[in-house]
């Protein structure tokens, strides 16, 4: 069994990471102080009602708690809806590019190599995309490369041996 690899870095891609949480952190401030404004708009709307009447302080804290109560609820709701469509916008930029990668590699494993790889700008993981458009790039002039050399081998029958020692040269660079 193997052991557990322990990560080494708290920050693996510290540009994105620091990113999201920094927009996390502002979109989250952006709510309590939503609540906060909302909360106090109820606060003085209820205050300026206690103040007209004369109220036990009984009713005065049942009035309050339930304007607290159901401003909590209000509040908790519409964070809860903020939220999933702020993580749901952030995680396609993620996700979307991890489908893409993967229809890309499923593409090259069928030995398809005209699948682009490219993504939107705005997305993540851009730094893998250019290193899967530099590979399919590589495997083409490679394969085309081996593909000529064996065409003009038919054409010239001329020396064999050459020819599969240039094709051999060029497959020779790959690592299995």
């Amino acid at each position: 069994m193997k052991d557990k690899i322990k990560r080494k870095q708290l920050l693996i891609n510290r540009k994105f990471q620091l990113m999201f949480l920094l927009k996390f952190i502002i979109f989250y401030a952006f709510i309590i102080v939503l609540f906060f404004l909302v909360m106090d708009i109820f606060v003085e709307s209820e205050a300026d009602s206690i103040s007209r009447r004369f109220l036990s302080m009984e009713e005065i804290k049942s009035k309050f708690r339930t304007v607290i109560v159901t401003l909590s609820f209000v509040s908790t709701l519409i964070s809860i809806i903020m939220l999933f469509f702020f993580v749901n916008i952030l995680s396609h930029r993620i996700a979307g590019p991890l489908h893409r990668f993967n229809a890309v590699l499923r593409e090259l494993a069928d030995r398809k190599l005209s699948t682009s790889a490219w993504i939107r700008r705005k997305d993540q993981l851009i730094e893998i995309s250019e290193s899967l458009e530099k590979l399919k790039r590589v495997l083409s002039q490679d394969i085309t490369e081996m593909k000529n050399i064996c065409r003009s081998n038919n054409e010239f029958s001329g020396n064999s041996s050459e020819k599969i020692a240039e094709v051999m040269k060029i497959l020779e660079k790959y690592k299995l």
